[in-house]
């Protein structure tokens, strides 16, 4: 028993030889065709957000119950596969969706996605506070470049413009901090502090303003405050010591570029030249020499210098970004702003006697003001010292009577007036024929046999009429007389 123990165990190696399977290349083992419609997505904040609770929540949110089917890729990546490409197109072009209040990264699928798959989404972002001087497309521009690329402009100089904030649509990077604010300073000299709101973006880390964490768990707050606790050197100081330079001396632009011209802009964190700019300019400068070769240097430092101070012409030429484009809908693709520092005052409406002490009185309040434009003229007093309290009075006999006409029904699918819950202690339909019956017989009875006689003359087209009595026969009067 031992020595065939032994035996097996000298038999067995752990590098076993292990050659990779060859998935057939058949269209039934490929999903490409159901996938060209569907949307990839991930958490950006896995610890908040429950992928069981996205699959079911999603389809219902967009509406889309039986046109979409949820499928979870891992723990923090998913799929959603769609019938029809219009409710894939809706969908997108939303912008950011939310679950659990944290957003969701989502794009188009695509075969072989790039490295940055997944890493950006598209916001639309308010500016405010843009000075009165430089109210044009370019300005506009480069302001919404210190946030995020931009990709489309809502702004038409020709119409009205009746908010005060122009909107933009950015490709953000999530993982960079959403800026709240930035000094920019004036060619006519003075700074100014242009501000920057997020459309459909819930929660995020008050302390770094990322959408990938709260502040409980921040790094850099944690950081910070062990850094604190050990008094180490500032993580500037630390940067600038370890900064390393972009261009050295074997390169064939030592000398030609600046070294502020090249690596990363500080303001919107992308490069200043894209990389294949900069291999372009290396091999135009290797393929001379002598005297050809110093002409290059001077034509290629001319043409930095001519596109130094646009900032679109270097967007387009030396860091390869597209052109943004320009709409003429300033609301397109509008959402809210959520922003958890800015609480509502309830006394921002006018008050109503009765509903300042309930929980929801500004809902209540801005509910009665604007149900009040739909009181009829007649319905209000006038000369009351209290109209706003006159007016929801009537309001509420309006639509009680309306409701009742009309046989309005809520939500709980009773008759409006009427508690939910409770049914209603009503007769059957032939009984309450009986019943009226009888009272119209009683009433009936009631003025024939009272001193109050109707009128009996009514007045139709200025001519005065006898009614007729019911159940009284025309006397006989004879043949007409036709002599």
């Amino acid at each position: 028993m031992s020595s065939s123990l032994d035996r097996a165990l000298l038999a067995m190696t752990l590098d076993e030889d292990d050659e990779p399977f060859d998935l057939p290349d058949l269209p039934q083992y490929s999903s490409c065709q159901n996938n060209s419609i569907s949307l990839i997505g991930r958490f950006l904040n896995p610890d908040c957000q429950k992928m069981s609770n996205l699959i079911r929540e999603m389809p219902r949110k967009w509406q889309k119950f039986d046109r979409v089917r949820g499928v979870a890729l891992s723990s923090e990546r998913f799929q959603f596969i769609f019938k029809h490409e219009h409710d894939l197109v809706e969908v997108y072009e939303k912008g950011v969706h939310c679950l659990n209040d944290w957003s969701l990264a989502m794009e188009r699928w695509v075969e072989k996605p790039p490295e940055d798959y997944l890493n950006y989404v598209f916001i639309w972002v308010r500016l405010r506070n843009i000075p009165v001087n430089h109210y044009t497309l370019k300005a506009i521009t480069a302001l919404g470049d210190l946030v995020g690329e931009v990709v489309e402009v809502a702004f038409d100089p020709s119409k009205p413009q009746i908010n005060d904030y122009v909107r933009v649509k950015i490709r953000f990077n999530v993982s960079k901090p959403l800026r709240k604010s930035k000094v920019v300073n004036l060619p006519s000299g003075g700074q100014t502090s242009i501000l920057y709101e997020y459309e459909r973006i819930h929660k995020r880390c008050f302390h770094c303003q990322r959408l990938t964490h709260e502040q409980t768990v921040c790094p850099i707050k944690l950081r910070s405050l062990q850094r604190a606790s050990d008094q180490l050197p500032s993580s500037s100081k630390i940067s600038d010591s370890l900064k390393e330079l972009v261009l050295k001396e074997p390169d064939p632009l030592f000398g030609v570029l600046e070294e502020n011209q090249v690596g990363i802009n500080p303001s919107t964190g992308r490069p200043r030249i894209a990389k294949e700019v900069l291999d372009g300019m290396r091999l135009y400068l290797l393929s001379a020499s002598g005297p050809e070769k110093i002409i290059r240097e001077q034509r290629v430092k001319a043409s930095l210098a001519d596109i130094g101070n646009d900032p679109v012409a270097q967007k387009s030429f030396l860091s390869l970004e597209a052109i943004p484009s320009v709409t003429s809908e300033v609301d397109k693709g509008k959402g809210p702003v959520f922003d958890f520092e800015k609480h509502d005052n309830i006394n921002s409406y006018p008050q109503v006697p009765g509903y300042h002490t309930k929980l929801l009185a500004s809902a209540i309040q801005a509910g009665g003001i604007r149900k009040e434009s739909f009181v009829p003229q007649y319905y209000r007093s006038e000369g009351s010292a209290n109209n706003s309290f006159d007016d929801m009075m009537a309001y509420s006999e309006f639509s009680s009577v309306n409701a009742a006409m009309a046989g309005e029904a809520g939500s709980s699918c009773t008759a409006v007036g009427f508690r939910a819950g409770k049914a209603r202690r009503r007769p059957s339909r032939n009984k309450r024929q009986i019943v009226d019956k009888d009272s119209m017989l009683q009433q009936r009875i009631s003025k024939e046999g009272s001193n109050n006689k109707r009128k009996a003359d009514e007045q139709v087209g200025g001519v005065s009429l006898a009614k007729r009595k019911l159940g009284t026969a025309v006397p006989l009067e004879g043949l007409p007389n036709f002599l």
